[in-house]
C-alpha cells in the first residue's frame, strides 16, 4: 500500500486508509496480524499454499513472507 504506482493501491486508501498519513498508517498497523506478533507467544500452526500459476499472488512474495 505504500507504492501508489501499483494497480488498485490508491483505490484501497478509501477502505483501509492512506499509509502516507501518519495517523492512518498507525491505524493500519494496529490491525495488521503480521506487525502484531509477540515474542514468547505460542501461535497455532499455519498451512500456507501457493502456486507458480496463481495470478492473484506473486510467488516469491509468499515465500519471503513466511521465511520470517
Amino acid at each position: 500500500m505504500l507504492d501508489p504506482t501499483l494497480p488498485l493501491t490508491v483505490l484501497d486508501y478509501e477502505e483501509f486508509g492512506d499509509p502516507n498519513i501518519p495517523a492512518e498508517f498507525e491505524a493500519i498497523c494496529s490491525y495488521s496480524p503480521y506487525d502484531n506478533l509477540s515474542s514468547g507467544v505460542c501461535y497455532p500452526p499455519v498451512l500456507v499454499t501457493a502456486s507458480f500459476n496463481d495470478t492473484r499472488f506473486f510467488f516469491p512474495s509468499i515465500s519471503i513472507l513466511f521465511q520470517t
